[in-house]
């Protein structure tokens, strides 16, 4: 929804149009690969299969953050066909903290990851966990803002959408 929301705004007359196609294809393809390795990393813990689930919490880390720099830019780029920039500057700003969070807690995880492994210092596995929740907090927020992407969508979760089409659909819910 996110790449076809996106790229049905790219200006076709733009110069920077295959650009914008190009990131935006970019982020949907390491969205799936984010998705599937999440799905794995859940499913298969570190105590059943740890090289398994080890390779697989690498390749979610980096997805997920090439992910958030691919949307950045797609949606960067959209906005430069239309030069329309400044509409999203507020949603960019956001993504990119969430960004630089992620990368600086990814810096520590992997710091204290190592201090635990290698020189078995007290506390560094739980400086580890706490970087890594730091870590899937910023990225259910980056997804999250989302909601700035369509500003003028609704999302509509309901059982029996007939009622939809009926004039009194407002009164229902009343």
């Amino acid at each position: 929804v996110h790449r076809s929301y996106h790229l049905n705004l790219i200006n076709s007359s733009s110069k920077d149009q295959e650009k914008a196609r190009w990131w935006l294809n970019f982020a949907f393809w390491l969205n799936v690969v984010e998705i599937g390795s999440l799905c794995g990393v859940t499913y298969i813990s570190n105590r059943e299969n740890y090289p398994i689930h080890e390779k697989l919490f690498i390749i979610f880390m980096i997805s997920s953050l090439l992910h958030m720099l691919a949307c950045i830019k797609g949606i960067r780029w959209v906005a430069e066909t239309n030069n329309d920039v400044q509409t999203v500057q507020k949603g960019l700003f956001i993504k990119q903290s969430l960004l630089l969070l992620s990368l600086v807690s990814t810096v520590g995880l992997v710091g204290f990851f190592l201090e635990h492994r290698l020189l078995c210092h007290d506390m560094a596995f739980s400086w580890f966990a706490f970087c890594e929740y730091v870590i899937a907090l910023a990225n259910m927020a980056f997804h999250i803002t989302v909601i700035l992407d369509f500003p003028t969508e609704h999302l509509v979760v309901a059982k029996g959408l007939k009622y939809l089409t009926e004039p009194s659909f407002n009164n229902k819910f009343d």
